[in-house]
């Protein structure tokens, strides 16, 4: 990921986040940006280093600075795990996932009685 450093302003480039585009039952006709991994601790960084307020960095990053402060809070949390992208799950979400998946096959097994 690079963040491009121009008289104080950091801009992303365009691979750093991919647009999904929301269909009419999910609320927004505007399409959602996914964020990479690495564009989320990069924006998050000069929250601790530079003095500048959240709401200025955002702004500067073409983002909102609650998506900033959230970033920031599960990095700080979550440490290395934190954002673990579509489909990979921490451990944690990952045993949850198992265990609903479990709760829903007992729960056929026993209407079906298996």
């Amino acid at each position: 990921m690079m963040l491009h450093h121009f008289h104080g302003v950091y801009k992303a480039e365009k691979k750093d986040c991919i647009l999904i585009k929301k269909g009419k039952f999910m609320g927004s006709k505007y399409p959602q940006k996914l964020y990479t991994a690495e564009f989320k601790r990069e924006a998050v960084r000069p929250l601790e280093t530079s003095g500048k307020s959240g709401a200025l960095i955002a702004q500067e990053l073409g983002i909102s600075d609650g998506s900033l402060y959230t970033w920031r809070k599960q990095l700080a949390e979550q440490g290395e795990e934190a954002f673990p992208g579509k489909g990979h799950q921490t451990p944690v979400e990952e045993e949850l996932r198992q265990l609903r998946a479990e709760r829903v096959y007992i729960s056929l097994c026993k209407w079906k009685s298996c």
